[in-house]
């Protein structure tokens, strides 16, 4: 057995905080925590296995799923876990497996095959049950923002259809209500993410070639976003701090990393309808009469951007000026061919694509991406917030030049490129570590929780 193959058969799960300072790892025998800049372990628990580990910023709050290993970590238990204490606080049984769970100040929202939960925080009450269509992967997130506390899942209005189709319902996960819905594709899909304000909602389907961001909870579309020409697995999307940029992880090995800065998330939608093609009228959604082929109103910023991925499967251009060229070449085309057709050439050319890019080393298998300033350091304060570690980060409102990408392999690395924001290109390696390290001596943690510190009895959640 390879080191690649032990590490994959160690590590169960892998997620980064809501700020992206510190990462989560559940193992076969327990899970760890570390701050991601710099790299340290800062807690351990060795015990069963850990099918699923949410932190809540940089507190001592963790969300924990047992893999089923042995009984007391039954994937179908919630468990809230104090560190700094290092008890439970309390457990919550479900009728089926717990696919994913996500927290923010205010709301716990846990998403099953069939249905979605969702909790205050505060003393863990279930407030709402969501019946859903067949969601096996788990596909929903909620804002990490708790003013603009928005859900997002496949919406289950057609039945028969796994993940319920290419629609996305928005939901005010503190007024208990349906904000709206998202039209992002025909077929499934399979991922989506909020940025960090709430106000954005990136979307991903099945065929894994274009990306779609929305705002919310008017459900309009800013921008799509061309990741490749090939299907490929999404497996995660991650927004900047400030919302200006997008980082897209797949099953290519590629991470691409998407400039959409124009317009912002108030007014990028009116500046890009004036460059926009009739065929766009008044439609918020995407993708409504092709599968993974643009319809409505994706940004046009007049081609490619310098310095995407070169890897063959993907469509990112490393030469602008050819980019501009087949641009011209295919819209001189637009009188000589039918709509249909002009139609499917002007939505790809309309497409913008990836301005920075990182070709991962090793084997296939899932990663997960975040962009972070390059001042940030993730030291753990205990204060429960976003932006509230030490070392001097810019502010998520300061443009800086460079940013971290991280990105975490299920070959338990933890990689972190420097971004050149101005030129993109392909991001540099600033340095690599390993999931597995021998633990050490840990540092003091969190102690400000949002949970009761009390015992609560187990629920059933969803149960009559």
């Amino acid at each position: 057995m390879t080191s690649d193959d032990a590490s994959s058969k160690e590590i169960l799960c892998y997620g980064f905080n809501q700020d992206a300072t510190c990462l989560a790892v559940g193992l076969r025998t327990g899970y760890r925590i570390y701050t991601c800049r710099p790299f340290a372990q800062c807690f351990a628990m060795t015990d069963g296995g850990i099918g699923r580990a949410e932190m809540l910023f940089s507190s001592s709050l963790v969300a924990l799923v047992g893999s089923g290993d042995r009984p007391a970590f039954s994937p179908r238990r919630l468990c809230l876990w104090n560190t700094k204490k290092d008890h439970s606080i309390c457990e919550v049984n479900f009728l089926t497996a717990v696919l994913a769970v996500k927290l923010n100040r205010k709301r716990v929202a846990v998403c099953l095959k069939t249905a979605l939960h969702v909790f205050d925080i505060s003393d863990m009450k279930c407030l709402r049950t969501l019946e859903t269509a067949p969601n096996p992967h788990g596909v929903m997130d909620l804002s990490p923002n708790e003013e603009n506390c928005h859900l997002a899942f496949p919406d289950g209005a057609k039945a028969g259809s796994s993940g319920g189709g290419g629609e996305v319902i928005l939901y005010n996960a503190l007024d208990l209500k349906v904000l709206n819905k998202v039209v992002a594709c025909r077929s499934r899909v399979v991922a989506v993410s909020f940025s960090r304000d709430g106000k954005l909602l990136a979307t991903a389907s099945e065929q894994g070639t274009v990306i779609r961001i929305f705002t919310v909870p008017a459900a309009v579309k800013l921008y799509t976003l061309r990741r490749g020409t090939t299907s490929c697995d999404i497996y995660s999307m991650s927004f900047n701090a400030a919302a200006t940029r997008l980082a897209v992880s797949s099953s290519t090995r590629t991470i691409h990393i998407f400039d959409v800065s124009a317009g912002g998330a108030a007014g990028g939608a009116a500046g890009r309808r004036s460059n926009s093609s009739p065929r766009q009228g008044g439609n918020s959604g995407g993708g409504e009469q092709e599968g993974d082929v643009d319809n409505g109103g994706g940004a046009n910023k007049n081609g490619s951007r310098p310095g995407g991925a070169s890897d063959g499967n993907d469509a990112s251009s490393s030469n602008s000026s050819s980019s501009s060229g087949l641009a011209s070449g295919f819209r001189s085309m637009v009188g000589m061919l039918p709509n249909r057709v002009t139609k499917r050439m002007q939505d790809y050319v309309d497409c913008e694509r990836s301005f920075a890019s990182v070709r991962l080393r090793g084997s296939a298998g899932r990663s997960i991406c975040a962009l972070i300033p390059a001042g940030d350091s993730g030291v753990w304060t205990g204060k429960g917030g976003g932006g509230e570690h030490e070392g001097g980060g810019q502010g998520e409102d300061e443009e800086v030049a460079r940013e971290i990408l991280l990105v975490v392999t299920n070959e338990g690395i933890l990689y972190s490129y420097v971004v050149d924001t101005v030129n993109g290109g392909e991001c540099r390696l600033d340095e690599a570590s390993s999931l597995l390290m021998d633990p050490s001596a840990s540092q003091e943690i969190g102690s400000e929780l949002f949970v009761p510190e009390r015992h609560a009895p187990p629920v059933l959640a969803g149960q009559s």
